[in-house]
Formats: C-alpha cells, structure tokens, sequence
C-alpha cells in the first residue's frame, strides 16, 4: 500500500494532540542531527493492539543496515535489552516522552537538551556527519506534520521494510553509514564488556584509566563478574600511541599487566557469591596470539578471557 503524496505546506500543527507529540519526538531527534548527532536512528512501528505509534531511538550500528524487521512485537535491535541504547516512546504515553515525568511542557529543543542528558551512550555513539540520513528525516517530518507517519512494522510482524510494501510517504531510509572504531582503548573495551553484562542482568560498577581498582565489577544474585581489561592503542591524547595499534611488546606487557592484576583477584577473593574471573581484550592477531600460548594455564586456575570483536560484540573463550 502506497500513499499518495502531499505537495502542500503544512501552514498550522494537528489538532490532535498525539499527532503533534509523536511529531515532536521526531523534531527532537532533528534537532540533535543539527548538533552533529547525525548517527540517531527512529525506527517507527504500530503496537499490538493497533492504536499506538511506537518510535524507538538508537544509534546506527545499532540496527539492521537495511532497517529490516524481524523482531516478535519488537524492532530486533542488537542491544535491545540495554534500556541506557535504546530510548522508546509510544504515543500511549502522551506527554511523557520516554517515560519522563518533567517533560510534559516541552518543545522539541527542550526535549532534545533532556535526551542529550540522559542518553548519553546513545550520543556517543553518534557522533558523526550522514547528511543523507538527516535529509530523509526532515522530509518524513514534514509528512508526519500532515499527519501522514513512518512505519516501520506494523501489529501483525509485518514488515514495511525492503518489500513491496512502503507505508511512509518519504520512502526507505538511505542505506545505513555505519561507523565502527577501529582501534579500541581500554575505556572502549571496558565500557563493551559493561554493557554486555548489563544485558546480562548484572548490575556494574566500572573504572576509567584516570581511576583506580577493579576495571569491571558485575554483580547479580548469587554470581559475580571481576575483570581487568586493556587495549590496543592509549587512551592517552599525550601518547605517541594514540591512534596507533601497540607493538607485540606493548601487547606482552598488557597481557602480564592484566594477568598479574587478576591473579591478585585470585587469591583474595573470599566472596559468598559465585565469582568469575576474567581478562578482556580486544580482539586482535597479537592478543590472540599471546593468549591461546598461555590459555591451558589460564583455563586450569578458572579465569576467562572476554573478546571484544570491533562492533563492540563480546565473545567469551572456550
């Protein structure tokens, strides 16, 4: 099913109030486009039951290239569960974008000043010019202020993506521009291995390289997670390897660095809970290397090692 096209300016706002919220939330993720946040995504689609518009906000790496639906009731996201990747409004909560009780008065700015504050693992991941992107955005916008709106999947699993079927006037969105780091420094491999426990049910506790302790602690119940992390490149600005891959003996020396750390771990822990120990690295030749040359040690005293591939996935050595 194919709209027809509207030519005609839209000269004043919907009169019905859930039009002009659901508008308002698109505006707010434009206005963050024009800040440099061009990575957002919307990914819009119609509930269960029919009568509510769902528009969830995340970063580009974050869904399907080609924006395709195959969730059950839910965009498949890679990171759905991380309430701190994915931002969801629906139209069945009126004015309280997102949940928020604070912003019921607010213009799309004010809207957008909020997101920025709360979201920002969202924003981080961002940061990046697609000037396509943001074109089709401002164009969906203006059909949407003729209350002519995108969607994606519809409440049957339908998808409206890639088929025959397009149901927003302003067409697919451009082929995704999907940025993906290629040298991680420790902060980077600490906050993947975070977010991967939090999607595991883990409540973190995490340190930067300006703080000191235990990289990474997860807890959950009766299980816990302590890790030590390291990078592939400095995290340093001042560094004559910022921006540059180590040497094999820098490697060497993080590897020892991350060992010695975590065996400390070892022995003193007396915790009730059941402990996992781990080291994570990023996963490259030379750690994997280094690593699979010690691993029967390693694997004998219980301690792990977590991957972190370059999209920020986590894979746990076996």
């Amino acid at each position: 099913m194919n709209r027809k096209k509207s030519n005609r300016i839209s000269l004043f706002s919907s009169n019905e109030a859930g039009y002009r919220r659901a508008t308002r939330v698109m505006r707010m993720v434009l206005e963050l486009h024009k800040l440099g946040y061009q990575g957002l995504r919307i990914v819009t689609g119609i509930s269960g039951s029919g009568f509510y518009w769902r528009c969830a906000v995340t970063y580009a790496s974050n869904i399907d290239e080609n924006y395709n639906y195959t969730g059950k009731g839910n965009y498949k996201f890679n990171k759905f569960l991380n309430n701190k990747l994915v931002a969801r409004y629906s139209s069945a909560q009126d004015n309280r974008y997102f949940g928020w009780k604070d912003a019921s008065e607010d213009n799309a700015r004010q809207l957008a000043v909020k997101f920025k504050k709360r979201f920002p693992e969202i924003l981080t991941r961002s940061k990046f010019k697609d000037h396509k992107y943001t074109g089709w955005l401002a164009e969906t916008i203006g059909y949407a202020e003729k209350e002519d709106f995108p969607i994606f999947y519809d409440s049957n699993e339908q998808s409206y993506v890639g088929g025959s079927v397009t149901y927003f006037s302003a067409g697919l969105p451009p082929k995704q521009k999907i940025i993906i780091k290629k040298l991680m420094n420790e902060n980077d491999v600490v906050q993947a291995v975070s977010e991967y426990l939090i999607q595991q049910g883990f409540k973190v506790k995490s340190a930067t390289t300006q703080q000191t302790g235990i990289d990474i602690q997860g807890i959950k119940s009766n299980e816990q997670w302590i890790i030590e992390a390291k990078g592939e490149t400095s995290s340093e600005k001042s560094s004559k390897r910022y921006g540059k891959i180590m040497t094999k003996s820098q490697h060497y020396s993080q590897v020892s660095t991350c060992m010695f750390k975590i065996m400390q771990e070892l022995k003193k822990s007396s915790s009730n809970k059941k402990t996992n120990l781990g080291m994570a690295f990023p996963k490259n030749k030379i750690f994997l290397e280094l690593v699979d040359s010690i691993y029967p040690s390693i694997k004998k005293v219980g301690i792990k090692v977590l991957w972190v591939n370059k999209d920020s996935t986590i894979e746990i050595k076996k």
